[in-house]
């Protein structure tokens, strides 16, 4: 048994219990609802003429990458590239806060004035376990 509905252009046929079937015809109303929906889209992999294009694998893409790209440029697959441009960021040795200032007789950072006072109450043997955390030569 099959009934014109009034709310698409399709047939819309009914089962044993009177349900509605689904169909797989596109409805006005679902383009209406999803307009990123294209009803004539083909999937890249279909045949045009004649040719299936396939896909290609990721050791395919890496190795032509690789061939594609200068012998000296930073890639994924090395990791040697150029010094950074801009400047290393130091951070206070006792808070872990940016540090604008550096000890002349310690060389360890500092962020404030507290900090200073700190560092100058502190023994050799502090102070060279802090330079050693941050693998910074002793003076």
């Amino acid at each position: 048994m099959t009934k014109r509905s009034s709310s698409s252009t399709s047939l819309v046929s009914k089962d044993d219990s009177g349900k509605p079937k689904k169909s797989r015809q596109t409805n006005i109303s679902d383009v209406q609802k999803f307009p990123f929906k294209n009803p004539e889209f083909q999937h890249s992999g279909t045949v045009k003429s004649g040719k299936k294009k396939g896909w290609k694998g990721l050791k395919q893409i890496s190795s032509s990458e690789r061939s594609q790209a200068p012998v000296d440029a930073p890639t994924y697959m090395n990791i040697e590239s150029p010094p950074p441009l801009k400047p290393v960021r130091k951070y206070s040795d006792i808070s872990g806060q940016l540090a604008k200032y550096t000890d002349p007789e310690t060389g360890l950072y500092y962020s404030s004035t507290e900090e200073y006072k700190q560092i100058k109450r502190l023994p050799t043997d502090i102070v060279q376990g802090y330079l050693t955390l941050r693998n910074a030569s002793t003076k």
